[in-house]
């Protein structure tokens, strides 16, 4: 059996596509549905009962409430619905998939799963789309002849620049890496949860990349993925905080982790101004530097320049 988690939170011009998606698999093997939904003020509690009447014997709904909710860096986080769905799955394999992102390709789940059942606690990611409003955009994270099918990924292959080179709807995993999940204490208060589980699949199990895109992934102004990238800078101190961690307990996912901790440490100065942590800021300004990153730094310094001249109005208002 094959356990699909879904987590539905404010998802109602979403869910449906999401959840039909998974219905159209074409398979040969059985499947359940876990549909968690955490008390959302719009219709998507609704529509996720409408189709747990329908299909009874295939989805499992859980309805939460907010008392629930994990919260990161003071955000509310959809954690709590996920680890739920994950602890009551009874699938040998896993497969996720995000309440306002669904599947394109109709085979995914069978030709994730002839991957893991050839190899022992196997992790299958695969290709996917951005949606900006109605385009579909290519991420071009990983390049592959398009005669290839699949390939092992090793952790020392994947460019230092690219950590998210799949998204969190396209996992498809073995049900023994369970138990690693929930042994990682970070897994609870990590921003993103591919930000944990990369590094943990690459450190216990066997990744491979299905050269195909399967999934959309639906970017939205309201969602927390634009809320922690666009935020504010005591979330990008966090994030340092997090690869800081990380990077001591995965080594075998170190380059591309120090990529990401310099990153957070730059984001955080230029919007914070702590020049308490001056000198951590100019280390990760040297090392981007070395990486040629120049549009990157070019970028935080304008928003470095315009906060200065923002905090200097305050100051000069008050």
């Amino acid at each position: 059996m094959v356990s699909v988690c879904i987590q539905a939170y404010e998802h109602a011009l979403y869910i449906d596509e999401c959840i039909q998606s998974v219905l159209s698999q074409k398979i040969d093997f059985e499947i359940e549905i876990l549909i968690g939904e955490d008390l959302s003020s719009d219709k998507t509690r609704e529509i996720c009962i409408s189709y747990a009447k329908r299909y009874p014997k295939l989805i499992r709904l859980f309805l939460h409430d907010r008392s629930n909710n994990i919260k990161i860096n003071n955000i509310s986080t959809g954690r709590f619905n996920l680890l739920y769905n994950l602890a009551s799955a009874n699938g040998k394999y896993i497969a996720l998939c995000d309440g306002d992102d669904y599947w394109k390709d109709e085979y995914k789940l069978k030709s994730q799963l002839k991957i893991c059942q050839q190899n022992d606690y196997s992790v299958v990611v695969s290709d996917y789309f951005y949606q900006y409003g109605e385009q579909l955009i290519n991420p071009k994270k990983l390049s592959y002849s398009r005669h290839c099918d699949y390939v092992k990924l090793l952790a020392y292959h994947i460019p230092e620049d690219i950590y998210h080179f799949s998204h969190t709807s396209a996992l498809f995993f073995d049900r023994k890496l369970l138990e690693k999940i929930f042994c990682e204490s970070w897994i609870y208060k990590a921003w993103g949860l591919d930000t944990i589980l990369t590094p943990l699949f690459f450190e216990y199990g066997n990744i491979y990349y299905l050269n195909k895109k399967t999934v959309v992934y639906r970017i939205r102004k309201g969602g927390n993925s634009s809320i922690k990238e666009q935020g504010f800078g005591d979330i990008h101190k966090f994030k340092y905080i997090q690869f800081t961690a990380l990077k001591n307990k995965y080594p075998i996912f170190k380059r591309n982790i120090t990529y990401e901790q310099n990153i957070a440490m730059i984001k955080y100065f230029t919007r914070s101004l702590d020049f308490s942590i001056i000198r951590y800021f100019l280390i990760s300004m040297s090392f981007m530097l070395s990486k040629g990153n120049i549009k990157f730094l070019k970028n935080e310094l304008k928003k470095m320049i315009q906060n200065s001249r923002n905090k200097l109005q305050d100051y000069i208002k008050y």
